[in-house]
Order: structure tokens, then C-alpha cells, then sequence
């Protein structure tokens, strides 16, 4: 699973999170998406990267809102 957001230009809201899932046993170079093809995968491990954070206390970096 990973979970990237993308670039936004200054000035520009924030974009929301682009979760994807990869299978590294298989593709290693991360190159074939695999979310749409495994969609309860991956709303498992969202599920349980969203519960690890708040266990462990991870803090994501403010948002610039958009001027």
C-alpha cells in the first residue's frame, strides 16, 4: 500500500491522498497499480495503516490552504 499526495502548485488546495497497491513480490519497481483490480485489499490496508497511525501517534504535515 502506499499512499502519495500529489503536488499542488502554490496557491493551489491541497490535494487529497492517491492511495495505490503494489504486489513487491512481483513488481518491485512499483509500476502496476494493482487498487482498482483488488478494491477490499485495498480498503483493508487503508483500513489498517489509518489504525496503526492513530495507535502510534503519526502526524501528518500541516495543509496549505489555498489564498
Amino acid at each position: 500500500l502506499l499512499g502519495l499526495r500529489p503536488w499542488a502548485l502554490p496557491g493551489e488546495a491541497p490535494k487529497p491522498l492517491r492511495w495505490q497497491l503494489f504486489d513487491l513480490s512481483r513488481d518491485r519497481g512499483e509500476v502496476d497499480d494493482l487498487s482498482a483490480d483488488s478494491p477490499q485489499t485495498l480498503e483493508r490496508l487503508k483500513r489498517d495503516w489509518q489504525n496503526y497511525a492513530s495507535l502510534v501517534g503519526v502526524v501528518s504535515p500541516p495543509q496549505e490552504q489555498a489564498q
